[in-house]
């Protein structure tokens, strides 16, 4: 009488086979993915900035001028310049300059770059009022000259 013996078991080397496989797959696509985030968070941000600055042009006409005052985050901003921007991963704040009748608002990221645009009649930092440019860090996509 013959006996057949079913063998099912995975051996080691084929599950160390596929252990190397996934490691392979999640060094590959990990710094991918983290890019597509900082790449999205970035277009949110100039989405958002665009609004501020449209809300501020609006806030302008009916005031007789730029805000004159800190705005201390997101809830701040939307108050005051009546839009709706939605807390994310960036940090907004206006922070206003008294004496150099300046505004510049700032959209951070927790990765240390950040995105900003100003109020000043002239140029600041090399840039024109009211343009979205890259500031402190390695943008994704935007440079120091705009976005």
């Amino acid at each position: 009488m013959r006996l057949i013996i079913n063998n099912k078991a995975v051996t080691l080397m084929e599950l160390i086979v596929v252990v190397v496989l996934i490691g392979l797959i999640a060094a590959f696509t990990i710094p991918d993915y983290k890019k597509s985030l900082q790449r999205s968070d970035e277009k949110e941000a100039i989405n958002n900035l665009a609004m501020v600055w449209e809300a501020m042009k609006i806030y302008r006409v009916k005031t007789g001028d730029f805000v004159t005052q800190d705005l201390a985050g997101v809830a701040d901003i939307n108050q005051l310049l009546k839009i709706n921007i939605i807390e994310s991963n960036m940090d907004y704040s206006c922070t206003y300059n008294g004496g150099a009748s300046l505004l510049v608002c700032d959209a951070d990221s927790p990765d240390g770059w950040g995105l900003r645009f100003h109020t000043s009649s002239g140029v600041f930092s090399g840039v024109a009022r009211g343009v979205i440019f890259c500031y402190g860090g390695s943008c994704p996509t935007c440079q120091a000259t705009g976005c």
